[in-house]
């Protein structure tokens, strides 16, 4: 017998409305981030300090062991208003930075992001609009 390959397929969470909420939410925060690789690591600077930018593949030690995210066309979409944001990379910054909007239009958002291992994880992830 031979193995078949896992296929990890999490589901989408479509549509949700999100209302910035907190001292920088209205506020350019950040530089742009989408010049960011397809594939490895860019990097963007949020309130003076350099961030590490991932789209795709994106792992972090936690505890004992590395937990892999899901693929950020996983996360499904954001409504702000009357617009539609979709996920576009995570960013390495800690809950407090991660607050407030991006040069290029995008939306800073702290939220609790599951894992390929089936963990739960608080990260920072960048939702932008659609172009």
């Amino acid at each position: 017998m031979t193995a078949a390959p896992r296929i990890i397929a999490a589901p989408r969470q479509g549509n949700r409305t999100f209302t910035p909420r907190g001292a920088r939410s209205n506020i350019v925060s950040a530089a742009r981030i989408r010049s960011a690789p397809a594939r490895g690591v860019g990097r963007t600077s949020i309130q003076g300090r350099n961030y590490s930018v991932w789209r795709s593949n994106y792992r972090v030690r936690r505890g004992n062991g590395w937990r892999t995210f899901v693929a950020l066309g996983a996360l499904g979409t954001i409504a702000i208003g009357a617009a539609e944001y979709y996920p576009y990379a995570y960013i390495q910054a800690p809950e407090n930075y991660c607050d407030g909007r991006t040069e290029d239009g995008c939306q800073l958002v702290w939220e609790s992001i599951e894992t390929v291992e089936g963990d739960v994880i608080p990260q920072c992830v960048a939702y932008c609009p659609w172009q």
